[in-house]
């Protein structure tokens, strides 16, 4: 094989060794108290009703 053939072929193996060794990372995010349109907030106090939450790691509910 030609010099040039053989630079690419390791120059490819490199690559797929880095790639290889890289850590998955999965992304992880705690699910707010009342994230779910299944098991809703009941209010059964009289209006004006105020409440707080801490949002910042909530996620979308799948349709």
């Amino acid at each position: 094989m030609p010099k040039r053939v053989l630079s690419y072929l390791r120059l490819a193996a490199f690559l797929v060794a880095a790639f290889a060794a890289l850590p998955v990372v999965a992304a992880r995010a705690a699910s707010p108290s009342n994230d779910s349109f299944a098991t809703p907030l009941v209010v059964a106090q009289p209006l004006p009703y105020t409440n707080t939450q801490d949002a910042s790691e909530s996620t979308l509910e799948p349709l």
